[in-house]
């Protein structure tokens, strides 16, 4: 059934809408062991504002703390307008995990999905409202994203964290996020129809994070950055992209990069945009070596570097970072300035 837009936007639990109303927006929740966080995410989606109505979805990937009974209290209360789904074994880095949640991927009912981790939360109660707007308007978009704020879990600091592209550019493109990813996951509105026929890489057991759909949909369609404030990230140490040990940022790292390897393989790109590409692996585990307390593991790295490009990579690696950072990189391979600058000859 379809629906009227409502004269003004208010909070979607206050919605009235007759049985069986198509919905415009599906909100989508991951979560596992996030019983700290959860609640906070879950009150970001019903505090939304909006003239249409909205699907909210949330999968549990099978915790054993208590976040599956805090969606159960919120299921209770809202039946019309959340659905949960309980996972019974986690799914995380299985190869069929897709599989494993069909249900919660079939049940999207909504024409556009908005994105949210069980530890993130939304703080602009019109969020959805702007986004949804700006896509019906603008049908060569595919995506939206927006700004957010970054909360360090352990130290309590929040800092701005904008995302608009380096050149001005308002939205990214394809090429413009092969050579970094500027979206994040909890900011995003996208068509639903734009996930048909992803390609997730199957074939390479690559981790399957949302950079896959955020390079598919560029490559196919228009993507617009606005530039509000509309979320807020969690830092917490030990999740998926902040890993607390040094193998674990580098295979967080690596799947990015094989990633990216995917993608320029399938659709193509300039020699630029592909050297730089495959420069990336060496930087961010040299970089990462720096700020190691393994203190032989740069050595290591650099080792394992072809004599004929070592030199190279190190210029390379200078050039790209701050003067301290490279002090601390010759300090730590026990060269002084001088002798850098002799071999960089």
């Amino acid at each position: 059934m379809t629906f009227t837009h409502l004269a003004e936007p208010i909070t979607i639990t206050e919605h009235n809408w007759p049985e069986g109303t198509i919905p415009l927006v599906t909100t989508k929740t991951i979560t596992y062991m996030h019983e700290k966080y959860i609640r906070e995410c879950i009150e970001g989606i019903l505090m939304q504002k909006t003239t249409f109505p909205v699907q909210v979805l949330i999968h549990d990937d099978a915790s054993t703390d208590a976040t599956a009974d805090i969606m159960r209290e919120y299921e209770r209360k809202y039946p019309k307008l959340i659905q949960c789904f309980y996972q019974k074994e986690n799914t995380y880095r299985k190869p069929n995990r897709r599989d494993l949640m069909k249900d919660y991927h079939d049940a999207v009912a909504g024409k556009y999905i908005a994105l949210c981790e069980g530890d993130d939360y939304w703080t602009d109660p019109l969020k959805l409202q702007k986004q949804a707007e700006f896509l019906e308007a603008n049908p060569d978009y595919g995506m939206v994203h927006t700004g957010l704020s970054v909360l360090n879990n352990e130290t309590g600091k929040i800092y701005p964290r904008p995302l608009s592209a380096p050149n001005g550019v308002e939205f990214p493109t394809f090429t413009e996020l092969l050579m970094q990813n500027r979206i994040a996951t909890l900011t995003v509105v996208y068509r639903a129809c734009m996930s048909d026929n992803l390609d997730m890489g199957q074939e390479h057991g690559l981790v399957k994070i949302d950079y896959f759909l955020w390079l598919h949909i560029a490559y196919s369609s228009k993507i617009k950055y606005m530039d509000d404030v509309t979320a807020m990230y969690r830092i917490l140490q030990g999740s998926i992209s902040h890993p607390s040990t040094l193998a674990g940022r580098l295979s967080f790292n690596n799947n990015v990069n094989l990633i990216k390897m995917h993608y320029i393989s399938k659709y193509g790109c300039s020699d630029q945009v592909a050297e730089k590409v495959l420069n990336e692996p060496l930087l961010t585990r040299l970089r990462y070596s720096v700020y190691s307390p393994e203190y032989n593991l740069l050595q290591q790295e650099l080792a394992v570097v072809a004599p004929e490009t070592r030199r190279d990579s190190i210029i390379l690696l200078c050039t790209r970072f701050k003067c301290l950072w490279v002090l601390r990189f010759l300090s730590r391979l026990k060269l002084s300035m001088r002798s850098f600058v002799r071999i960089a000859k």
